[in-house]
Order: structure tokens, then sequence, then C-alpha cells
């Protein structure tokens, strides 16, 4: 009896022994400060709002954290191509849903955002599909090295490679490339704190049983605090629209 439901518990959710303590812990603080934002920002805009090219707002990570959230605990699901390919086509009808009813309800929709056609849902399928399988494979540090790794090459294509004047340009959304170019551009940012999201999960789940976390994650805010202001002083400001490395940074700490 406890065999066979164990077993279907594992197929519903796609985790291995991860309890509900564990989720719920990982998930609750997203669902509270979204919700706060949103409230807020209906009744007096300011830094709560989404910024349109640069700087810090409390909306902007919001999208952001649930990526994070997605990376911590995609390292206690099974890594079975069936559970990656069920979650990312269940994500890629929920995108194209969600560009259905926007379309058919004629509600607002910001194209500045993630583009013309893209939105979250098909964000978070890509990453599915392309991430998931190796965020399961690799430790603590090898998902912390991936994400370093895509922010250096991602802000390298952001300054030497003009991909960040040419994304936040007015030129015409008249092919599928230029109408979703947020979307495509943000992407590697988005990848990399998925990354640092599975590299902190490693290390949350696959420590030692009688090692505390209050102190290495005291130290792990300290040091994403310490990334963040450097990067703000020294490389840029975060952009939403361009999913750099100080919006990495600022999503981390946040």
């Amino acid at each position: 009896m406890n065999s066979a439901r164990e077993s279907h518990e594992a197929f519903v959710s796609g985790h291995s022994g991860s309890s509900a303590p564990d989720l719920i812990l990982a998930v609750t603080p997203a669902f509270p400060a979204s919700a706060l934002a949103v409230l807020i920002i209906r009744g007096r805009a300011g830094w709560f709002a989404k910024t349109e090219e640069y700087g810090y707002s409390l909306m902007d990570v919001g999208a952001a954290g649930f990526v994070v959230i997605n990376g911590i605990v995609e390292t206690k699901k099974r890594p079975y191509y069936r559970y990656i390919m069920r979650d990312g086509v269940i994500l890629s009808v929920l995108g194209v849903l969600r560009l259905v009813l926007v379309r058919a309800a004629n509600y607002q929709h910001h194209v500045t955002e993630y583009g013309v056609h893209a939105n979250f849902f098909f964000t978070l399928a890509f990453i599915k599909f392309t991430c998931s399988w190796w965020v399961c494979h690799l430790k603590c540090l090898g998902s912390a090295m991936v994400a370093l790794f895509l922010c250096l090459c991602h802000h390298l294509y952001l300054t030497v490679g003009n991909g960040g004047p040419w994304t936040l340009s007015d030129i015409p959304r008249d092919t599928l490339l230029l109408a979703n170019r947020e979307w495509l551009v943000s992407m590697p940012g988005y990848v990399a704190l998925y990354f640092l999201g599975a590299s902190l999960g490693a290390f949350v789940f696959n420590r030692s049983g009688n090692t505390k976390l209050t102190r290495p994650l005291i130290v792990i805010t300290l040091l994403c605090g310490g990334c963040l202001a450097g990067l703000h002083h020294y490389v840029d400001l975060p952009s939403r629209r361009l999913g750099n490395p100080t919006f990495a940074g600022f999503s981390s700490c946040s």
C-alpha cells in the first residue's frame, strides 16, 4: 500500500523524496511579494512599477524569482526525459493559451516586456526543455560555474556585440525575431538565474543532516549583495528587458 502510494506521488509530482515543507518553504515567499507589488502599483506608481529600460523595481524580479525557485526544486526531481517533456509541454500550452486569451479579451499587453508573441510561460518552457536535464546532473559548484559563464558571455554580447542597444532601439517589429527580441535577448539571463537556483538547491538538499543553513545562507546573501554593488557601480544598471548580469544579481538578492 505504502509503496504504491509513494510511486503515485512521485509520478504526479515528478519528485523523488522531496517533502512538502521543502517545496512550501521554497515557493511561499514569491507569492505574497508578487501580490503586494501588484496591489501597490495599482494605487501608486514608483519603484514598484516595472522599468522600461534600466533601473530597480520590485515588479521586475517577480518572474525572475519564480525562475530561481524552479531551479531550486529542480534538483529534487527525477532526471527523466518524460517528466521534463511533460512539464515543458504543459508550460508551452499555457503560453499559447495566455497569448490567445489576451488577444481575444483585448487586454493591455506591453510588447517591451517579452515581445509581441512571447510571454513568461514560454520562458519557463524553454528553460525546462533545454536546462532541466543538466541541473539534475550538475552539482552545486557546476551549476554556479555555468551561471557565471552565461552571465559573462551575455554581458559581452550586450556590450561588445551591441545586443543591448539593438534590443532597446525603436526598430520596427516586422519580423518574428524583431517582434520578440526582448524575449530572445533576455533568455541567457533567466537561464543563468535558473542555474543559480539549481546551485542553491543542490547545496540545500544535498547537505549533511547536521549542517545548519543559517550561516551559509547569510554568507551567500552577502556575496550576492557584494556582487550586485560591484555590478551596479562598475558594469551597468539592471534591465529586465535585457536580463543583464546586474538584473540577475538584483533578482538573486531579492
